[in-house]
């Protein structure tokens, strides 16, 4: 009979360094899984422009997964968002008043304090 243990190879390894790395693999496979899936829906999305398909909605959907890895791409989703918001305020004529909106605005309300009717 030979004198073999599995930990006689290994003595050097302890049972939490072997947990450690565990986890620190797990996290590092993990962490390649959602860059792979978000990199993967972001080019399905980039395909979807050119063929039938909601490709910016996707596309979205893929940079939110890189967001949860990636800085850039949270700035990216971030600024889009404001630039969504903005252009939804626009089109809805909640944005910001420019000159000519303005100065009708001031006219509209010269106009209604001399139709007033005058209390003494």
């Amino acid at each position: 009979m030979s004198n073999f243990s599995p930990r006689s190879k290994f003595w050097w390894v302890s049972p939490r360094q072997v947990a450690e790395l565990g986890v620190i693999a797990y996290k590092q496979a993990r962490r390649w899984a959602i860059i792979a899936i978000g990199f993967t829906i972001l080019l399905i999305g980039t395909v979807m422009l050119l063929l039938p398909g909601p490709g910016l909605l996707v596309m979205l959907v893929g940079l939110a997964i890189l967001a949860t890895e990636f800085v850039w791409a949270a700035r990216l989703l971030r600024q889009l968002k404001k630039m969504g918001n903005s252009a939804k305020q626009a089109v809805m004529g909640l944005g910001r008043p420019n000159a000519a909106s303005k100065g009708a605005k001031e006219q509209d309300v010269a106009t209604a304090k001399a139709q007033e009717p005058q209390i003494r």
